[in-house]
């Protein structure tokens, strides 16, 4: 079963851009996502209702041990975010 926790973007930087396409890195206040469990999604609403769904791509770990969610959408620092952890990673041979 995903676990799935609330938290709030923090910092938002580029990871990278190829062929026109931004992969972001997203740092939350607080995390349940791993390096090794990085499948999922952060789910962000507006007051409006509107609802933005951002899939985590993979998370990395920077040198001061901040786990940084890497996606295809940016979310702006202060964003509200439902997440849910998929588990294993795709190259896991063996998810449980």
């Amino acid at each position: 079963m995903p676990a799935r926790f609330s938290a709030v973007v923090t910092d938002i930087r580029l990871d990278s851009r190829e062929h026109g396409v931004a992969l972001w890195q997203i740092l939350l206040d607080h995390t349940e996502f791993s390096v090794e469990e990085n499948l999922g999604r952060l789910t962000a609403r507006s007051v409006s209702g509107a609802v933005l769904v951002a899939m985590v791509e993979r998370v990395v770990q920077d040198s001061d041990g901040q786990l940084w969610h890497v996606t295809k959408k940016p979310l702006p620092v202060g964003t509200i975010v439902e997440c849910e952890v998929d588990g294993a990673s795709d190259s896991d041979p063996d998810p449980k």
